[in-house]
C-alpha cells in the first residue's frame, strides 16, 4: 500500500527527495497519514499552501515544537514563504513573521 497520487505529488512539492524511513516499517501508517495530511487537508482547505504553512509554523512556535518546526520550515521555504510573505501586525512579536523567530528556533544554515 502507498499514498495516493495527489498525496505523493503534494508531499514531493513540500519535501523534494525525502523518503520516509517509517514507510518501510509501517507502510499502513504512512499511507493513512500522507493521504490525510497531503491530500485530504489541502483538498478541503480554503488556505493556499504558503498561508497554511505559515499558520503551521506559528502553531509550532507557540507549542515549542522545535523539531517539527525545523522540518516544516524547510517545506515552507520550498514553497516560497519568506520573512516578508505577509505583513506582520506587530513585527517584533508576530510568530508568523520569520524575522521575529526566536534564535533557538532558527534553522542551522549558512545564510
Amino acid at each position: 500500500m502507498a499514498p495516493n497520487a495527489r498525496a505523493r505529488k503534494n508531499h514531493d512539492e513540500l519535501f523534494p527527495g525525502h523518503a520516509s524511513t517509517l514507510a518501510v516499517t509501517d507502510p499502513e501508517l504512512i499511507e493513512a497519514f500522507d493521504n490525510f495530511a497531503f491530500d485530504e487537508v489541502p483538498r478541503h482547505s480554503t488556505l493556499d499552501a504558503r498561508t497554511r504553512l505559515m499558520v503551521q509554523l506559528a502553531s509550532m512556535i507557540a507549542s515549542q515544537a522545535l523539531r517539527e518546526y525545523r522540518v516544516m520550515l524547510g517545506a515552507a521555504l520550498t514553497v516560497g514563504v519568506t520573512a516578508s510573505s505577509e505583513p506582520c501586525a506587530t513585527p517584533a512579536r508576530s510568530p508568523i513573521c520569520a524575522s521575529s523567530i526566536p534564535r533557538r528556533f532558527a534553522p542551522r544554515c549558512s545564510m
